[in-house]
């Protein structure tokens, strides 16, 4: 797991060279063995290259040949540094809070966009999520 980690196109040619031992009786490279089995590895290759985009910025470690990321609540947090963030963070909590009551409490249909809109995006909806959330430009601006 460790190798094709690292190489995934390098763990393949690997595993050709091992699984045709027995037919390859000229000694082919793995290259030459890929080229007259006409194998597609480019395929390969662009699934390695979009592994390494997303596996960067997370450390992978192998226990017991598995891997593992470990994911550290201190790289996604913020703090707020300032009275005046704090105070941001406190005024749009409590609007959001009464925006939902309006919503659940008392059937009243509120718009969304309409909201993004009259707090000039402080206050932004997740449509995937379906909540309202807090614009952290804004609040660290």
């Amino acid at each position: 797991m460790r190798k094709f980690h690292r190489n995934m196109v390098e763990h393949f040619k690997d595993i050709i060279l091992h699984y045709y031992k027995d037919k390859n009786q000229l000694g082919l490279s793995a290259k030459k063995l890929i080229e007259a089995k006409e194998i597609d590895i480019l395929k390969l290759f662009n699934i390695q290259q979009r592994y390494e985009k997303l596996s960067i910025g997370s450390e992978i470690t192998f226990v017991d040949n598995v891997p593992t990321i470990i994911v550290k609540k201190e790289n996604f947090q913020t703090w707020s540094t300032s009275e005046r963030q704090n105070q941001r963070i406190v005024l749009g909590n409590q609007m959001i809070k009464s925006i939902k009551d309006l919503t659940t409490s008392l059937n009243i249909k509120v718009y969304p966009f309409d909201i993004q809109r009259a707090t000039s995006g402080f206050i932004q909806f997740d449509h995937i999520g379906n909540e309202y959330q807090l614009n952290k430009e804004i609040i660290f601006a």
